[in-house]
């Protein structure tokens, strides 16, 4: 039995059949209910470029928002995104990709790029800024303490939130 799948990725709608096993959902337009988000956004829409790191949630070089909330796609089914607006760092607008950018190129996280990625950081931090209309350190320092106990401090990453901030 089939069941349509509609969701939105980057401000563009896509319609997907599901159901079925791995085999027999081989076409781009059909899903196989095992099938995660970050094989979807793969392997079925062009222009999306998810690292495949860990598979187990761990790293983040596969974070996505899924309607504002930032979630691991290796993590979540792709069936479980039912009318859901999936965000990816390449459909970020110019100015929340500054934020990207400012992480990538201040060269503190190539010294920590064990804990987290570039991509889940940025990726975080932009759900925080949609979630709340002026969020606080506090709330930062709240979805990354997480990470500070691998020893990833907040401080640095605060002086490039307020750096963002200003411009």
């Amino acid at each position: 039995m089939s069941n349509k799948l509609k969701f939105i990725v980057n401000g563009r709608e896509y319609l997907f059949e599901t159901g079925g096993n791995m085999a027999a959902a081989s076409g781009k337009g059909q899903i196989p209910a095992t099938e995660t988000l970050r094989e979807t956004l793969n392997n079925r829409i062009e222009g999306i470029d998810l690292k495949r790191n860990c598979d187990r949630g761990i790293c983040g070089g596969c974070t996505v928002l899924v309607d504002r909330r930032a979630v691991n796609a290796c993590s979540i089914l792709t069936v479980s995104c039912q009318d859901a607006d999936i965000l990816t760092l390449e459909g970020l607008s110019p100015e929340e990709y500054r934020l990207y950018e400012l992480f990538r190129d201040s060269g503190y996280f190539e010294r920590h790029s064990a804990y987290i990625s570039i991509r889940a950081l940025t990726m975080i931090c932009i759900a925080q800024f949609y979630q709340k209309d002026n969020p606080a350190d506090c709330d930062f320092e709240k979805v990354l303490s997480e990470y500070a106990g691998q020893g990833l401090g907040t401080e640095k990453i605060l002086e490039l939130i307020h750096q963002y901030r200003q411009a």
